[in-house]
Protein backbone atom coordinates (compact mmCIF):
# COMPACT_ATOMS: atom_id res chain seq x y z
CA UNK A 1 0.00 0.00 0.00
CA UNK A 2 1.34 3.51 -0.96
CA UNK A 3 1.49 6.33 1.39
CA UNK A 4 -1.71 8.32 -0.21
CA UNK A 5 -3.56 4.98 0.40
CA UNK A 6 -2.28 4.46 3.77
CA UNK A 7 -3.37 8.05 5.06
CA UNK A 8 -7.11 7.81 3.92
CA UNK A 9 -7.33 4.51 5.12
CA UNK A 10 -6.12 5.97 8.75
CA UNK A 11 -8.10 9.40 8.10
CA UNK A 12 -11.19 6.70 7.62
CA UNK A 13 -10.35 4.53 10.48
CA UNK A 14 -10.61 7.35 12.68
CA UNK A 15 -13.50 9.40 11.52
CA UNK A 16 -15.45 5.53 11.64
CA UNK A 17 -14.18 5.46 15.74
CA UNK A 18 -14.64 9.24 16.65
CA UNK A 19 -18.14 8.84 14.87
CA UNK A 20 -19.02 5.62 17.46
CA UNK A 21 -18.01 7.91 19.94
CA UNK A 22 -20.51 10.29 19.17
CA UNK A 23 -23.06 7.93 18.85
CA UNK A 24 -22.61 6.47 22.47
CA UNK A 25 -22.70 9.91 23.91
CA UNK A 26 -25.72 10.24 22.10
CA UNK A 27 -27.58 7.51 22.88
CA UNK A 28 -25.86 7.31 26.61
CA UNK A 29 -27.02 11.24 26.81
CA UNK A 30 -23.70 12.34 27.87
CA UNK A 31 -22.23 14.90 26.37
CA UNK A 32 -18.81 15.15 28.79
CA UNK A 33 -17.34 11.98 27.65
CA UNK A 34 -15.89 11.85 31.51
CA UNK A 35 -14.39 15.42 31.02
CA UNK A 36 -11.12 16.12 28.98
CA UNK A 37 -9.14 12.99 30.87
CA UNK A 38 -11.75 11.32 28.88
CA UNK A 39 -10.89 13.00 25.37
CA UNK A 40 -7.33 12.40 26.54
CA UNK A 41 -8.11 8.31 26.89
CA UNK A 42 -10.31 8.12 23.73
CA UNK A 43 -7.36 9.65 21.44
CA UNK A 44 -4.85 7.20 23.45
CA UNK A 45 -7.26 4.24 22.64
CA UNK A 46 -7.41 5.02 18.90
CA UNK A 47 -3.79 5.45 18.74
CA UNK A 48 -3.20 2.09 20.19
CA UNK A 49 -5.85 0.80 17.71
CA UNK A 50 -4.04 2.18 14.79
CA UNK A 51 -0.69 1.42 15.89
CA UNK A 52 -0.99 -2.14 16.34
CA UNK A 53 -3.30 -2.30 12.98
CA UNK A 54 -0.36 -0.44 11.38
CA UNK A 55 2.23 -2.39 12.79
CA UNK A 56 0.27 -5.84 11.51
CA UNK A 57 -0.17 -4.85 7.92
CA UNK A 58 2.31 -2.81 6.59
CA UNK A 59 6.02 -3.62 6.31
CA UNK A 60 8.43 -2.86 8.18
CA UNK A 61 10.36 -0.28 5.83
CA UNK A 62 7.02 1.53 5.64
CA UNK A 63 5.93 1.59 9.13
CA UNK A 64 7.56 5.02 10.24
CA UNK A 65 5.18 7.21 8.20
CA UNK A 66 1.95 5.97 9.08
CA UNK A 67 2.61 5.81 12.69
CA UNK A 68 3.84 8.99 13.21
CA UNK A 69 0.61 10.22 11.04
CA UNK A 70 -1.70 8.08 12.89
CA UNK A 71 -0.45 9.67 16.28
CA UNK A 72 -0.98 13.52 15.08
CA UNK A 73 -4.38 12.64 13.95
CA UNK A 74 -5.50 10.54 17.36
CA UNK A 75 -3.93 13.73 19.45
CA UNK A 76 -4.73 16.87 17.29
CA UNK A 77 -8.83 16.72 19.21
CA UNK A 78 -7.24 16.10 22.81
CA UNK A 79 -5.03 19.20 21.82
CA UNK A 80 -7.59 21.33 20.80
CA UNK A 81 -9.81 20.30 23.86
CA UNK A 82 -7.35 21.14 26.07
CA UNK A 83 -6.42 24.48 24.49
CA UNK A 84 -10.36 25.18 24.58
CA UNK A 85 -10.15 24.16 28.61
CA UNK A 86 -7.16 26.79 29.34
CA UNK A 87 -8.55 29.30 27.50
CA UNK A 88 -12.41 29.70 28.95
CA UNK A 89 -13.30 31.14 31.90
CA UNK A 90 -12.38 28.87 34.96
CA UNK A 91 -16.20 29.10 35.99
CA UNK A 92 -17.41 27.38 33.06
CA UNK A 93 -17.62 23.93 33.55
CA UNK A 94 -16.60 21.89 30.30
CA UNK A 95 -19.11 20.39 27.85
CA UNK A 96 -17.51 17.97 26.34
CA UNK A 97 -15.62 17.85 22.92
CA UNK A 98 -17.67 19.16 19.96
CA UNK A 99 -20.17 16.84 18.06
CA UNK A 100 -19.31 18.68 14.57
CA UNK A 101 -18.16 16.89 11.56
CA UNK A 102 -16.60 19.72 10.54
CA UNK A 103 -14.00 19.41 13.22
CA UNK A 104 -13.43 16.25 11.68
CA UNK A 105 -12.40 17.54 8.11
CA UNK A 106 -10.04 20.35 9.67
CA UNK A 107 -8.10 17.86 12.32
CA UNK A 108 -7.32 15.32 9.28
CA UNK A 109 -6.54 18.80 6.92
CA UNK A 110 -4.41 20.29 9.68
CA UNK A 111 -2.16 16.98 10.36
CA UNK A 112 -2.49 15.98 7.51
CA UNK A 113 -0.61 19.46 6.19
CA UNK A 114 1.76 19.13 9.21
CA UNK A 115 3.05 15.40 8.13
CA UNK A 116 3.40 16.79 4.90
CA UNK A 117 5.24 19.85 5.91
CA UNK A 118 7.59 17.99 8.02
CA UNK A 119 7.78 15.09 5.61
CA UNK A 120 8.66 16.72 2.67
CA UNK A 121 10.63 20.09 4.15
CA UNK A 122 11.90 19.72 7.76
CA UNK A 123 12.95 15.88 8.29
CA UNK A 124 16.29 14.40 6.51
CA UNK A 125 17.11 11.70 4.72
CA UNK A 126 19.30 8.49 5.60
CA UNK A 127 22.48 9.93 4.79
CA UNK A 128 21.61 13.15 6.30
CA UNK A 129 21.42 11.46 9.37
CA UNK A 130 24.48 9.62 9.51
CA UNK A 131 26.44 12.47 8.48
CA UNK A 132 24.85 14.14 11.51
CA UNK A 133 25.51 11.68 13.37
CA UNK A 134 29.37 11.50 12.55
CA UNK A 135 29.14 15.14 13.15
CA UNK A 136 27.74 14.69 16.93
CA UNK A 137 30.35 11.86 17.70
CA UNK A 138 33.13 14.19 16.81
CA UNK A 139 31.52 17.08 18.34
CA UNK A 140 31.66 14.86 21.24
CA UNK A 141 35.06 14.10 21.21
CA UNK A 142 35.76 17.52 21.11
CA UNK A 143 33.49 18.42 24.22
CA UNK A 144 35.94 15.82 26.22
CA UNK A 145 38.58 18.22 26.32
CA UNK A 146 36.32 20.82 27.79
CA UNK A 147 36.07 18.96 31.04
CA UNK A 148 39.06 20.97 33.11
CA UNK A 149 36.92 24.12 32.08
CA UNK A 150 33.66 22.59 33.69
CA UNK A 151 33.47 25.25 36.78
CA UNK A 152 34.23 28.06 33.93
CA UNK A 153 31.65 26.54 31.07
CA UNK A 154 28.44 26.94 34.20
CA UNK A 155 29.89 29.88 35.36
CA UNK A 156 29.59 31.43 31.62
CA UNK A 157 26.28 29.64 30.52
CA UNK A 158 24.76 31.20 33.93
CA UNK A 159 26.10 34.45 33.20
CA UNK A 160 24.43 33.73 29.74
CA UNK A 161 21.23 33.21 30.84
CA UNK A 162 20.92 36.01 33.15
CA UNK A 163 22.02 38.27 30.50
CA UNK A 164 19.14 36.67 28.30
CA UNK A 165 16.46 37.18 30.63
CA UNK A 166 17.12 40.58 30.64
CA UNK A 167 17.54 41.00 26.84
CA UNK A 168 14.35 39.31 27.03
CA UNK A 169 12.63 41.71 29.13
CA UNK A 170 14.13 45.22 27.65
CA UNK A 171 11.23 45.08 24.69
CA UNK A 172 8.52 44.57 27.72
CA UNK A 173 10.11 47.86 29.35
CA UNK A 174 10.30 49.90 26.38
CA UNK A 175 6.93 49.51 25.77
CA UNK A 176 5.93 50.86 29.33
CA UNK A 177 8.23 53.84 29.09
CA UNK A 178 7.02 54.68 25.50
CA UNK A 179 3.13 53.94 26.78
CA UNK A 180 3.83 56.31 29.85
CA UNK A 181 5.33 59.33 27.15
CA UNK A 182 2.20 58.60 24.79
CA UNK A 183 0.04 59.73 27.55
CA UNK A 184 -1.25 63.72 27.83
CA UNK A 185 0.89 63.99 30.22
CA UNK A 186 3.82 61.90 32.43
CA UNK A 187 2.18 59.46 34.85
CA UNK A 188 4.10 59.07 38.87
CA UNK A 189 5.01 55.33 37.35
CA UNK A 190 7.45 57.11 34.83
CA UNK A 191 10.90 56.99 36.83
CA UNK A 192 10.22 53.77 38.20
CA UNK A 193 9.88 52.15 34.40
CA UNK A 194 12.88 53.82 33.48
CA UNK A 195 14.63 52.97 36.24
CA UNK A 196 13.63 49.64 35.21
CA UNK A 197 14.70 50.03 31.95
CA UNK A 198 18.10 50.88 32.92
CA UNK A 199 18.17 48.64 35.03
CA UNK A 200 17.71 45.89 32.95
CA UNK A 201 20.40 47.65 30.37
CA UNK A 202 22.57 47.72 32.33
CA UNK A 203 22.31 44.01 33.87
CA UNK A 204 22.30 43.38 30.09
CA UNK A 205 25.91 44.79 29.34
CA UNK A 206 26.88 43.35 32.86
CA UNK A 207 26.00 39.84 32.37
CA UNK A 208 27.23 39.40 28.69
CA UNK A 209 30.63 41.09 29.19
CA UNK A 210 30.96 38.58 31.91
CA UNK A 211 29.82 35.86 29.76
CA UNK A 212 32.48 36.99 26.90
CA UNK A 213 35.44 37.18 29.20
CA UNK A 214 35.18 33.79 31.08
CA UNK A 215 34.07 32.33 27.40
CA UNK A 216 37.56 33.30 26.49
CA UNK A 217 38.86 32.31 29.27
CA UNK A 218 38.11 28.86 28.42
CA UNK A 219 38.81 29.27 25.09
CA UNK A 220 42.28 30.16 25.95
CA UNK A 221 42.85 27.12 28.10
CA UNK A 222 41.52 24.79 25.43
CA UNK A 223 43.45 25.79 23.08
CA UNK A 224 46.86 25.31 24.91
CA UNK A 225 46.18 22.06 25.88
CA UNK A 226 44.93 20.90 22.48
CA UNK A 227 48.25 22.11 21.29
CA UNK A 228 50.14 20.87 23.96
CA UNK A 229 48.13 17.50 23.23
CA UNK A 230 49.10 17.95 19.38
CA UNK A 231 52.72 19.08 19.67
CA UNK A 232 53.37 15.91 22.14
CA UNK A 233 52.01 13.62 19.71
CA UNK A 234 54.24 15.19 16.99
CA UNK A 235 57.40 14.72 18.67
CA UNK A 236 56.19 10.99 19.22
CA UNK A 237 56.50 10.40 15.12
CA UNK A 238 58.84 8.89 12.98
CA UNK A 239 61.17 10.52 10.93
CA UNK A 240 59.74 9.44 7.52
CA UNK A 241 56.65 11.34 8.41
CA UNK A 242 58.52 14.76 8.67
CA UNK A 243 59.55 13.87 4.93
CA UNK A 244 55.81 13.01 4.05
CA UNK A 245 54.78 16.30 5.37
CA UNK A 246 55.17 20.22 5.29
CA UNK A 247 56.61 21.31 8.44
CA UNK A 248 55.01 24.44 7.48
CA UNK A 249 51.84 23.01 7.10
CA UNK A 250 51.93 20.78 10.27
CA UNK A 251 52.61 24.40 11.72
CA UNK A 252 50.02 25.66 10.65
CA UNK A 253 47.37 23.02 12.02
CA UNK A 254 49.13 23.49 15.12
CA UNK A 255 48.13 27.01 15.32
CA UNK A 256 45.49 28.37 13.52
CA UNK A 257 43.20 24.77 12.80
CA UNK A 258 43.57 24.67 17.24
CA UNK A 259 42.11 28.35 17.53
CA UNK A 260 39.76 27.74 14.78
CA UNK A 261 38.00 24.48 16.07
CA UNK A 262 37.84 26.02 19.49
CA UNK A 263 36.34 29.00 18.31
CA UNK A 264 33.76 27.29 16.27
CA UNK A 265 32.62 24.74 19.18
CA UNK A 266 32.49 27.87 21.54
CA UNK A 267 30.30 30.33 19.37
CA UNK A 268 28.17 27.31 18.42
CA UNK A 269 27.65 25.78 22.04
CA UNK A 270 27.19 29.57 22.96
CA UNK A 271 24.15 30.57 20.17
CA UNK A 272 22.38 27.05 20.92
CA UNK A 273 21.59 27.86 24.83
CA UNK A 274 20.85 31.85 24.08
CA UNK A 275 18.61 30.35 21.38
CA UNK A 276 16.95 27.79 23.31
CA UNK A 277 16.72 29.79 26.48
CA UNK A 278 15.60 32.88 24.51
CA UNK A 279 12.67 31.34 22.70
CA UNK A 280 10.94 29.57 25.78
CA UNK A 281 11.36 32.89 27.81
CA UNK A 282 9.86 34.95 24.85
CA UNK A 283 7.22 32.85 24.56
CA UNK A 284 6.59 32.80 28.48
CA UNK A 285 6.67 36.57 28.31
CA UNK A 286 4.58 36.78 24.69
CA UNK A 287 1.85 34.31 26.43
CA UNK A 288 1.52 36.26 29.15
CA UNK A 289 0.59 39.48 27.70
CA UNK A 290 -1.95 37.81 24.25
CA UNK A 291 -2.14 33.71 23.71
CA UNK A 292 -3.80 35.04 20.43
CA UNK A 293 -1.01 36.70 18.98
CA UNK A 294 1.52 34.19 20.10
CA UNK A 295 -0.66 31.10 18.77
CA UNK A 296 -0.58 33.25 15.39
CA UNK A 297 3.24 33.92 15.19
CA UNK A 298 3.79 30.27 16.10
CA UNK A 299 1.99 29.28 13.23
CA UNK A 300 3.26 31.88 10.84
CA UNK A 301 7.33 31.08 11.74
CA UNK A 302 7.58 27.56 10.57
CA UNK A 303 6.02 28.95 6.86
CA UNK A 304 8.26 31.95 7.01
CA UNK A 305 11.40 29.54 8.15
CA UNK A 306 10.17 27.02 5.38
CA UNK A 307 10.00 29.97 3.07
CA UNK A 308 13.03 31.66 3.74
CA UNK A 309 15.10 27.85 3.25
CA UNK A 310 13.72 27.65 -0.01
CA UNK A 311 14.65 31.20 -0.90
CA UNK A 312 18.58 30.65 0.13
CA UNK A 313 18.57 27.09 -1.49
CA UNK A 314 17.25 28.62 -4.82
CA UNK A 315 19.73 31.39 -4.78
CA UNK A 316 22.72 29.45 -4.10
Amino acid sequence: MGVITWALCIIFLDALLSSAQWAGLLLLKCSSCGGLAGVWAFGLVKWVFLHVLISALADRKHRALPHRFAALLCFIAPVFETGRVLTESPSEQYRGPSLDPIMLLLGAASSSLACLIWEKWLSRDGQMKKENLDTKRLLMRVLTYFKPDTVHLITAFGFLIMGVICDTYIPLYQGNVIDILSGQQLQSGFGYAVGHLVLIYSGSAVFSGMRGGIFMVALARLNKRLKHLLFHNLLKQEVHFFEANNPGRLSSRLHSDVDRMGRTVALNANAAVRSTAKTFLMLRVMLGLSWELTLLTCIEMPLLAIIQSKYISLSK
